[in-house]
Protein backbone atom coordinates (compact mmCIF):
# COMPACT_ATOMS: atom_id res chain seq x y z
CA UNK A 1 0.00 0.00 0.00
CA UNK A 2 3.06 2.61 -0.31
CA UNK A 3 1.70 5.79 -1.50
CA UNK A 4 -1.64 4.91 -0.60
CA UNK A 5 -3.23 4.35 3.16
CA UNK A 6 -0.99 6.60 5.94
CA UNK A 7 1.44 7.28 3.55
CA UNK A 8 -0.95 8.84 0.86
CA UNK A 9 -3.16 10.39 3.14
CA UNK A 10 0.17 12.13 4.91
CA UNK A 11 1.22 13.46 1.78
CA UNK A 12 -1.83 14.76 0.93
CA UNK A 13 -2.31 16.64 4.23
CA UNK A 14 1.53 18.02 3.85
CA UNK A 15 0.26 19.44 -0.13
CA UNK A 16 3.47 16.80 -1.24
CA UNK A 17 3.79 14.11 -3.84
CA UNK A 18 4.43 10.89 -2.39
CA UNK A 19 6.78 10.30 -4.78
CA UNK A 20 8.96 13.28 -4.29
CA UNK A 21 9.02 12.24 -0.79
CA UNK A 22 10.14 8.54 -1.06
CA UNK A 23 12.59 9.72 -3.85
CA UNK A 24 14.35 11.96 -0.37
CA UNK A 25 14.05 8.90 2.02
CA UNK A 26 15.78 6.40 -0.70
CA UNK A 27 18.13 9.15 -1.19
CA UNK A 28 19.27 9.01 2.33
CA UNK A 29 17.83 12.24 3.05
CA UNK A 30 17.16 12.37 7.50
CA UNK A 31 13.53 11.87 8.55
CA UNK A 32 13.92 15.61 9.87
CA UNK A 33 15.21 16.65 6.29
CA UNK A 34 12.79 15.02 4.56
CA UNK A 35 10.09 16.54 6.83
CA UNK A 36 11.52 20.04 6.68
CA UNK A 37 11.45 19.37 2.65
CA UNK A 38 8.07 18.76 3.32
CA UNK A 39 7.08 21.61 4.90
CA UNK A 40 8.79 24.21 2.68
CA UNK A 41 7.69 22.55 -0.50
CA UNK A 42 3.73 22.14 1.12
CA UNK A 43 2.09 23.22 3.98
CA UNK A 44 3.57 24.05 7.07
CA UNK A 45 1.88 22.51 9.76
CA UNK A 46 1.48 24.27 13.17
CA UNK A 47 1.76 22.11 16.36
CA UNK A 48 -1.99 21.94 17.03
CA UNK A 49 -3.06 20.42 13.22
CA UNK A 50 -0.26 17.93 13.60
CA UNK A 51 -1.22 17.11 17.45
CA UNK A 52 -5.13 16.74 15.41
CA UNK A 53 -3.63 14.39 12.46
CA UNK A 54 -1.71 12.37 14.89
CA UNK A 55 -5.12 11.86 17.02
CA UNK A 56 -7.10 10.81 13.71
CA UNK A 57 -4.02 8.56 12.40
CA UNK A 58 -3.42 6.93 15.84
CA UNK A 59 -7.36 5.55 15.64
CA UNK A 60 -7.72 4.59 12.40
CA UNK A 61 -9.97 1.25 12.20
CA UNK A 62 -11.11 2.13 15.66
CA UNK A 63 -15.19 2.15 14.94
CA UNK A 64 -14.65 3.97 11.89
CA UNK A 65 -14.85 2.89 8.44
CA UNK A 66 -12.21 0.58 8.40
CA UNK A 67 -13.81 -1.11 11.32
CA UNK A 68 -15.76 -3.90 9.04
CA UNK A 69 -14.15 -4.18 6.30
CA UNK A 70 -10.40 -3.54 5.98
CA UNK A 71 -8.83 -4.24 9.18
CA UNK A 72 -10.51 -8.06 9.24
CA UNK A 73 -9.54 -8.63 5.97
CA UNK A 74 -5.45 -7.42 7.03
CA UNK A 75 -6.16 -9.54 10.13
CA UNK A 76 -7.09 -13.05 7.97
CA UNK A 77 -4.08 -11.87 5.43
CA UNK A 78 -1.71 -11.71 7.78
CA UNK A 79 -2.61 -15.05 9.03
CA UNK A 80 -3.69 -12.99 12.97
CA UNK A 81 -6.20 -13.98 15.41
CA UNK A 82 -9.44 -12.75 14.34
CA UNK A 83 -9.86 -9.69 16.60
CA UNK A 84 -6.57 -9.55 17.52
CA UNK A 85 -5.83 -6.24 16.19
CA UNK A 86 -7.96 -3.07 16.92
CA UNK A 87 -6.13 -0.20 14.69
CA UNK A 88 -3.89 0.71 11.93
CA UNK A 89 -0.94 0.97 13.92
CA UNK A 90 -1.84 -2.68 15.25
CA UNK A 91 -1.71 -4.30 12.21
CA UNK A 92 1.60 -2.42 11.01
CA UNK A 93 2.92 -3.30 14.81
CA UNK A 94 1.72 -7.02 14.68
CA UNK A 95 3.10 -7.85 11.05
CA UNK A 96 6.72 -6.23 11.97
CA UNK A 97 6.31 -8.64 15.30
CA UNK A 98 6.95 -5.60 17.64
CA UNK A 99 3.36 -5.84 18.87
CA UNK A 100 2.30 -6.55 22.87
CA UNK A 101 -1.11 -6.16 24.30
CA UNK A 102 0.08 -3.27 26.58
CA UNK A 103 2.20 -1.17 24.26
CA UNK A 104 0.02 1.85 23.81
CA UNK A 105 -0.63 2.60 27.15
CA UNK A 106 3.62 2.29 27.95
CA UNK A 107 3.81 4.78 25.24
CA UNK A 108 1.99 7.34 27.15
CA UNK A 109 4.70 6.69 30.25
Amino acid sequence: MLGQGFDGRTCRYLSVKYDDVKSRVLAGQSEEAVLEWCFAQGDRLTAEEILIYNSFMSKRGWRDDETDGFIPSMIKSYGLPDNSAVTDFDLIEMDEARWYPDMWRDAWK
